[in-house]
Formats: structure tokens, sequence, C-alpha cells
């Protein structure tokens, strides 16, 4: 370089030497690396026939199917879980309502008030009753509800059997 104190005009050349120029580990430029084209080319998919990009396209398809297929049979594995739980409330059964908001970090996710479902629908929604009798204006989803599980000692404190 002649003129020292002039550095900065050539930044913009040596870091466009740098960005485009093929690096040995990468075996890609950091261009085409990060925009999946080299600088210049005007259409990516007639550059897919060289050889690197075809591989490195191919590799990525094929990830790609591999993870799609591992995704929908995830999917299904639980679909079919949450079918089998989806089942378990029935009329007559005894459950709490999943608290809206709370008032402190303290409280339970769930407000302390029973209710005894009156009917089940197929979408998943259930007509509730408060113990008195009194119904709840709105149908409740199964994800906002929870199945209260009574042992015998607890009906024997209630007064029950």
């Amino acid at each position: 370089m002649q003129d020292p104190e002039s550095w900065d005009v050539h930044v913009p050349a040596v870091l466009y030497a740098y960005r485009t120029k093929v690096h040995q580990k990468l075996k890609i430029s950091p261009y085409e690396m990060l925009f999946g084209q080299e600088i210049g080319t005007g259409d990516p998919i007639l550059e897919l026939g060289r050889e690197l990009g075809f591989e490195r396209y191919s590799k990525l398809t094929d990830r790609n199917r591999l993870n799609e297929l591992l995704y929908r049979t995830d999917n299904s594995e639980n679909n079919k879980q949450n079918t089998i739980h989806e089942k378990l409330y029935k009329p007559g059964d005894i459950v709490v309502k999943l608290r809206q908001s709370k008032k402190n970090k303290l409280d339970s996710n769930y407000e302390p008030k029973q209710f005894k479902i009156i009917a089940s629908y197929s979408n998943n929604t259930y007509k509730l009753c408060d113990m008195n009798g009194q119904l709840l204006k709105r149908h409740l989803n199964h994800a906002n509800i929870k199945k209260v599980e009574i042992n015998s000692q607890q009906v024997h404190h209630m007064g029950g059997e």
C-alpha cells in the first residue's frame, strides 16, 4: 500500500474478496453459505447442477424429508394419547375448573369449587353444574377442567357412608 493513511478506501474491496472466496473448511464462500447462491448468478435452480451445490441440496432435502417423517409420527402418537385422555370424563364425574386469573402466585391452578358433568359433547366440551344444581352458562373444554379423585377417607369426612 503506497499511502498508509488511505487504508479505509480499500476495505470494501478486501471484504468483497474475503466474502466471495471459497473457504477451505466450508468448501463454499461465506456469501454462498449466507444467501444460498454465488454472487452474480442469475437462476439458483440452474446452479444446483454444480456438484457441490447439488450434493448440498440433496442432503438438505433428505434431511427435511426425514424431519417431516419424524414429525408426522410424533404427532400421530401424541394425537393417539390425547384421544385416549379425552374420553375420561363422562356425565356424573366431579371436576374442578381451571382458574382464569390468579390473584397471587400461591393460588392453585384450579378453582376450589367442585362441579358435576351433566353432558359431554363430541367436540370435547362439557356442560357443568355446581353442587347445588345450578348450570354454568358456558360449556367448558376438556383442557379447562380436571377430574377430582375422591377416596374413601374423603367420603367418610364429608358425611357419606
